[in-house]
């Protein structure tokens, strides 16, 4: 089993042409750096359309953290045209999870095939309906329905995000100290405690361990 992550990126086609590259290529500079993407990264990401992103994850059980520092890369973006630092994001993005076989692997991951596609790809579709962040899907109904809860209420953590909570998650995701992040961050230790918690980070971090736990199983 492996994972397909599909995304639409909210807001994008008002931008500008030179904040639209800004945010191109802070999405690229995540899975840059995101060792199993970044190893052949041609091959596993693709941006269509410059608002619709696909990445393929060899390991599932990576996906929603994936998943969640996407939606901080974009959540933090700011432009140097900004009179001043914004509290509230620009631009968001919801995603599918697409779990299951890739079949007919090709070249280039817009080309490839398989459940784990046809997954994500649809459900994305279905979401622009509901206006959902975050749903997974799977061929196990049970994991769905769990973890799909799950999601509902992550949606709401994530709405509350602003520009700051995005910067402070995006580097705890990437498992960063406390120590590191107030450096930098430029602010005390106590700071980056507080804003954990008005980010949801305890709610999110428990929900990580458990959705390891559950992929794990279907490996």
């Amino acid at each position: 089993m492996e994972a397909v992550i599909s995304a639409d990126i909210i807001g994008y086609t008002k931008l500008g042409e030179e904040q639209q590259n800004v945010v191109l290529i802070e999405i690229k500079k995540l899975f840059e750096s995101i060792e199993g993407v970044r190893d052949n990264l041609e091959n596993n990401f693709k941006i269509y359309r410059g608002d619709a992103v696909q990445v393929e994850i060899k390991n599932p059980k990576e996906a929603l953290k994936i998943g969640l520092l996407l939606k901080a890369a974009v959540t933090q973006i700011t432009f140097e045209t900004d009179s001043y630092k914004r509290k509230r994001p620009i631009i968001d993005i919801r995603m599918a999870i697409g779990l299951g076989n890739i079949t007919n692997k090709r070249s280039l991951v817009d080309e490839s095939m398989g459940r784990a596609y046809s997954h994500s790809g649809r459900t994305l579709d279905e979401m622009k309906r509901e206006k959902t962040i975050f749903t997974l899907k799977s061929d196990t109904i049970a994991l769905d329905e769990e973890l799909n809860v799950a999601f509902k209420l992550l949606d709401e953590i994530l709405l509350s995000w602003n520009i700051t909570s995005a910067e402070l998650m995006y580097c705890l995701l990437m498992g960063m100290t406390e120590k590191e992040i107030a450096f930098k961050l430029n602010i005390s230790q106590s700071a980056v405690n507080q804003r954990k918690k008005r980010a949801g980070w305890y709610g999110i971090e428990a929900l990580l361990e458990r959705y390891e736990i559950l992929i794990g199983r279907e490996l």
